[in-house]
């Protein structure tokens, strides 16, 4: 799995600073970041080490998965690249079932198509916003805290205020 997705995924989007190696090793668990409970307190050893390697192992950098979004939204714009073709982007991006895609949530932002994602692990949230407009905005957000959820949800609702981003509506 890990070799496979470092060749199909990773490589293609410029993921330099990304693996799905479990347990992580003892030179990238020193650069890693260590996952607070609600309490504040680090989660022991830093990190859990969960087998569901799809959903849950993922080790990235936000820079990093900011390159996979910007490869999602060139592919959108029917751009070339090595990550996805055009018609499957529009596949992904075609809302299902109450506003979810193929594993992002398709919003509207005012006139702007949008597509965002959040995820958590014991410790660490995350969230992305990118837009579907060709102008390539948005933002990655990650922390390392179980409250962060709450963090990247100002963070979000700031950006939107500042750039006229609008509130989400389903698409």
């Amino acid at each position: 799995f890990r070799a496979l997705l470092y060749r199909l995924v990773l490589k293609p989007a410029g993921m330099t600073r990304s693996t799905f190696q479990q347990p992580l090793s003892p030179p990238l668990m020193a650069e890693s970041a260590a996952g607070h409970f609600v309490t504040g307190s680090v989660i022991p050893g830093g990190q859990n080490t969960y087998p569901e390697y799809a959903a849950a192992g993922l080790w990235t950098t936000p820079s990093d998965y900011a390159r996979f979004v910007i490869a999602l939204q060139r592919a959108h714009e029917g751009r070339k690249n090595p990550l996805l073709q055009p018609q499957t982007m529009q596949a992904l991006a075609t809302p299902v079932l109450n506003g979810y895609g193929l594993g992002v949530i398709i919003s509207r932002r005012g006139p702007r198509l949008a597509m965002e994602h959040t995820g958590s692990n014991q410790g660490f949230r995350c969230a992305f916003l990118a837009f579907l407009d060709g102008r390539r905005e948005g933002v990655v957000i990650m922390t390392n805290g179980d409250n962060g959820g709450a963090l990247a949800t100002e963070i979000q609702r700031a950006l939107a205020m500042s750039y006229g981003w609008g509130a989400p509506q389903q698409a």
